[in-house]
């Protein structure tokens, strides 16, 4: 498991598989508060997953293009801050 922030990581599925998931917390029910994982997309390497973590976070920043400047130069020291071992 790759923790990219507090709300997102990425975690094997399988041996060809990869789930980008988001953090949730439960909204009603008798377990009202509790936190839990929700798979957002399948991916087949970190790269697209990494991606796939892009797309998620800019849907969510609705500001004027400096704030989504700001998030993508974030989102890259995120990113460049993670080590995958040898994947093109």
């Amino acid at each position: 498991m790759i923790a990219l922030n507090n709300d997102y990581r990425i975690n094997r599925c399988d041996e060809q598989n990869l789930i980008l998931e988001k953090r949730r917390i439960k909204q009603t029910g008798n377990d009202k508060g509790a936190e839990y994982w929700q798979i957002v997309g399948y991916y087949g390497t970190h790269k697209s997953a990494l991606n796939g973590f892009i797309k998620m976070e800019l849907r969510l920043t609705n500001q004027d293009i400096y704030t989504l400047l700001a998030k993508i130069d974030e989102l890259q020291d995120a990113i460049n801050a993670l080590n995958f071992a040898n994947e093109s």
